[in-house]
């Protein structure tokens, strides 16, 4: 039997789908012409709602278009995995085909494209699943995980985590860190060092290696001639392909260029590494098949001399 205070923290679905029209149709007019009831109705049941949950959801004044607050905003994201976990259900009763799961992924800006392709191999030829990619800075992906915006960030920038935390940190895997130049420039027998003094194209100061790659230059004692600093893997593999200066790049993002003889590795360096990880919740429905994602991308490191355990 179910007690009352249970009964009092019951959510009021029909006032949260009155409310998920309205933002899905970007407005009180259109959502009362397909629900076929009076905006005044769904301007109550939207306000049981707000007061339901103790927030406002949508702003009221005199503009003419819809303003959804950011506390609107999180409810709207709630609301759709809601229904579309109801739509998944109903289909299974009727013995239809399961509506596709989205998961939705956040990506480090500037995070290596070879790598996400990688981990997104698994699914691409899945027909029950989709995706959807979201680039921001660490803190603001945090954030959007935090609010149920997103299922699983991919990044660089590990989050250790306690028993108290809701976020699971997996270490991915990492790659090596490499010197590459085009092989349209000629191909001389150099030291490290002369390499180093040249010119060069690096990752930027907000990387989490550039202060591995200073302690080279120091170590090297070299004076090196920064053509760039960049924040973006792609961006500095095609400068790299420019052939104006050599690059310092992580080996997984230039995979491509490598097999293709486009570029070549001047060398490798031994003990600098760039380490992935995939942060997600530790409980939520979309975390099983982001487990299986991890778990699928873990097992094929074996299939690249790119990354390692």
């Amino acid at each position: 039997m179910i007690g009352k205070t249970d009964q009092m923290n019951w959510l009021n679905y029909h006032h949260l789908f009155y409310f998920w029209n309205v933002v899905r149709l970007k407005g009180f007019t259109r959502a009362a012409e397909a629900l076929k009831i009076s905006q005044s109705a769904i301007s109550e049941q939207i306000r049981n709602l707000e007061v339901d949950l103790g927030m406002t959801l949508i702003e009221r004044g005199r503009r003419r278009s819809l303003v959804v607050t950011e506390q609107g905003k999180v409810v709207f994201d709630f609301a759709n995995q809601i229904f579309k976990l109801g739509s998944e259900l109903k289909n299974w009763t009727m013995g239809n085909s399961p509506v596709q799961k989205t998961i939705r992924i956040g990506a480090l800006t500037g995070l290596s494209r070879n790598f996400q392709l990688e981990f997104l191999k698994p699914i691409l030829s899945r027909k029950d699943i989709n995706f959807e990619i979201l680039t921001g800075s660490f803190n603001q992906l945090i954030q959007f995980l935090e609010q149920y915006r997103l299922d699983v960030i991919l990044t660089t920038n590990n989050r250790p985590s306690d028993s108290s935390d809701s976020f699971i940190s997996s270490f991915l895997g990492k790659t090596p860190i490499v010197l590459v130049q085009s092989t349209s420039t000629e191909k001389k027998t150099k030291s490290l060092k002369t390499h180093l003094d040249g010119p060069l194209f690096i990752p930027s100061i907000l990387s989490d290696l550039r202060s591995e790659i200073e302690d080279i230059f120091q170590t090297e004692h070299s004076s090196p001639r920064f053509l760039g600093e960049v924040d973006d893997i792609a961006l500095l593999r095609l400068l790299a392909l420019k052939g104006e200066g050599a690059a310092i790049i992580p080996k997984i993002g230039v995979l491509n260029e490598i097999k293709d003889r486009k570029l070549r590795i001047v060398f490798e360096f031994p003990r600098i590494f760039q380490s992935f990880y995939a942060i997600h919740r530790k409980e939520s429905v979309p975390s099983r098949d982001v487990r299986d994602l991890i778990s699928q991308f873990q097992t094929n490191l074996h299939d690249t001399k790119f990354f390692y355990h």
